[in-house]
């Protein structure tokens, strides 16, 4: 190995900032300030990760071809395998243009952040005949992306990155590392300190320091602010003075979701007791007022940056015992675990957790295991190791 920086491209697809972009703009700013790797990242050019990754002084190029096959949803293509089928010519196409910006770019690698860019970038890697590395973050539950994700995995990847112990178990455990996401737990306690949305609905009732209960993320079917909701009923009888906050918006065309949490809320009679916030460009404000932030989905959680983020700010927190919550949540100490779909259980924690405000593990649990750091040096280490 010489001492030059060894190039790799790093390749993601989604057109808007969810979890796993944040976290994949972390690593490219740190590892650009690195002796060792040098980055360029491929994403589209209408997306907000490209922007900001530009912004931030990164090399970036426009991944905007792919068409119809790109934005077909996981429930799109199991409700209708066909659209997998016909997408594949464009797919062909794609994976023909990522291995001639490998060879062009005398890349040494491809590193691939969603499960599309998995497939693609994978099958272009070996292509072009450079290392191919997933950092695989997801749980697929639906039968054809679960097949396809695992035979991708037996047959693309020389190593696989999983971002908890719940996503390594897919994989052969000689492949796979597993490498927590990493959070600059300074500049979350700094932007906790910026004033809250001055439009926000729900901003009122924590000027009021009323009890508000949250819920954090995009609001999306598996992220279960449908059962959030059912807890917020149970509560609201016994409580008069809680309040209720879903926070975020509704990012992967899920728009129907969202209506039909806005029908949930008048038919529980909940109109004057819940606020949507919508997308935040900084919720941390709003998190660090919480009374209780819950996080209650109802399929596997692959991580859950949220409940490290509310570790940092010292918020009460309730989930769900599903995915990798248990690998950062030590129930009966950062917070409680519940049964997920239950909001029975989840109304019972969140009572539980009301007297806790102040007294969980700000700063300290989630510094030693989930601090920016150590996920930066834990990639560098896999990269050179495979190059």
């Amino acid at each position: 190995m010489n001492s030059r920086r060894v190039r790799v491209l790093f390749l993601d697809h989604a057109p808007v900032m969810g979890g796993a972009e944040m976290s994949l703009l972390d690593i490219l700013v740190g590892l650009n300030a690195s002796a060792s790797v040098d980055p360029v990242l491929l994403a589209p050019s209408q997306g907000k990760l490209y922007t900001m990754a530009r912004e931030r002084g990164l090399t970036v190029m426009d991944f905007s071809g792919g068409g119809g096959i790109l934005s077909v949803k996981r429930a799109e293509m199991e409700r209708n395998p066909l659209l997998l089928i016909s997408g594949l010519p464009r797919a062909a196409m794609l994976v023909w243009e990522i291995s001639r910006v490998l060879r062009r770019g005398g890349f040494d690698a491809i590193y691939t952040n969603t499960l599309k860019s998995h497939i693609l970038g994978g099958l272009a890697g070996r292509l072009a005949g450079v290392k191919v590395i997933w950092h695989f973050r997801d749980i697929p539950v639906q039968r054809l992306s679960r097949l396809i994700s695992r035979v991708g995995a037996f047959l693309l990847p020389d190593r696989i990155i999983a971002v908890s112990r719940a996503v390594a178990a897919q994989f052969a455990p000689s492949r796979t590392t597993v490498i927590y996401n990493g959070f600059d737990l300074d500049r979350i306690s700094r932007r906790a300190q910026e004033p809250l949305p001055a439009e926000m609905p729900g901003r009122p009732w924590l000027d009021e320091k009323r009890p508000v209960v949250g819920i954090v993320g995009q609001v999306s079917r598996w992220k279960g602010q449908d059962v959030f909701l059912e807890a917020a009923f149970l509560l609201a009888g016994k409580h008069p003075e809680a309040r209720f906050l879903i926070i975020g918006g509704a990012l992967f065309a899920e728009d129907d979701f969202r209506w039909k949490l806005e029908d949930q809320v008048r038919a529980k009679g909940l109109a004057d007791r819940v606020a949507f916030t919508g997308h935040l460009d900084n919720p941390y404000p709003v998190m660090k007022r919480l009374a209780v932030l819950v996080h209650c989905p109802v399929e596997p959680e692959p991580f859950g940056r949220v409940l490290v983020e509310s570790l940092a700010l010292g918020v009460p927190v309730v989930a769900a015992r599903i995915g990798a919550s248990e690998e950062i949540i030590e129930n009966g100490v950062d917070g409680i675990l519940v049964p997920p779909g239950d909001p029975e259980a989840l109304a019972r924690g969140v009572e539980a957790m009301w007297s806790k405000r102040g007294t969980t593990n700000s700063n300290a649990a989630p510094a030693s295991r989930f601090n920016l750091e150590p996920m930066l040096d834990a990639i560098t280490t896999e990269l050179l190791a495979q190059l």
